[in-house]
């Protein structure tokens, strides 16, 4: 018995030795490095956080999709067209959505590309033309294509067609932005402005 009891006491001061020194650490060590039980749990939020705003950095960003430069028409643009027929003081007014090969034009190349009518209001959402002309309202043609040539249209139906005139000019050989205009149309008013651009076609 007198053995037993030894050994016991042997390990009862060895486990007081530990935790004698396990409180020490805990006191002194730990302090020293400047981290506690407090630290220890701020440190693992802190870490948290940045993982979490590198994963917020790693999102794409979303630009916007500008499809004309600013100063320019822009793809969902109007264009108004004003006739002042002089004669008989009527004003017409068409709108039409901007053709293609207009779209992403500055006022300037626009005003040069139709150079027959005189711009009187531009933003990227609309353009405004006006046109005085010496005559009649009801005396209005457009000139444009039919089957490869040059034709003249009525605006509107003279005996159930809107066809005046298919002309002998091919257009196969004219540029690509006098094929444009044309494709387009060139509204003229008056037998005397038809015949002028008619007579430049031809030449």
């Amino acid at each position: 018995m007198g053995r037993v009891a030894k050994y016991a006491a042997t390990a009862f001061a060895v486990a007081v030795l530990f935790g004698v020194l396990g409180y020490a650490g805990y006191r002194y060590l730990i302090p020293e490095t400047g981290l506690n039980t407090h630290s220890l749990g701020l440190i693992a939020v802190q870490a948290g956080t940045e993982s979490d705003d590198l994963q917020a950095d790693a999102e794409p960003e979303y630009i916007p999709v500008i499809a004309a430069p600013i100063g320019t028409l822009g793809v969902d643009a109007k264009i108004i067209y004003r006739y002042h027929y002089l004669i008989d003081g009527h004003v017409e007014v068409n709108a039409e959505d901007a053709p293609y090969f207009l779209v992403g034009l500055t006022r300037e190349e626009l005003a040069e590309r139709l150079s027959g009518w005189e711009l009187v209001e531009f933003s990227s959402q609309l353009a405004v033309f006006e046109r005085r002309i010496n005559a009649r309202r009801t005396e209005r043609y457009t000139v444009g294509v039919l089957d490869g040539y040059v034709a003249v249209f009525y605006d509107e139906e003279v005996n159930g067609s809107r066809v005046k005139e298919l002309t002998e000019i091919p257009v196969d050989a004219f540029s690509e932005d006098e094929l444009l205009r044309l494709v387009t149309g060139i509204r003229v008013a008056g037998e005397e402005q038809l015949l002028k651009v008619l007579e430049d076609y031809s030449s």
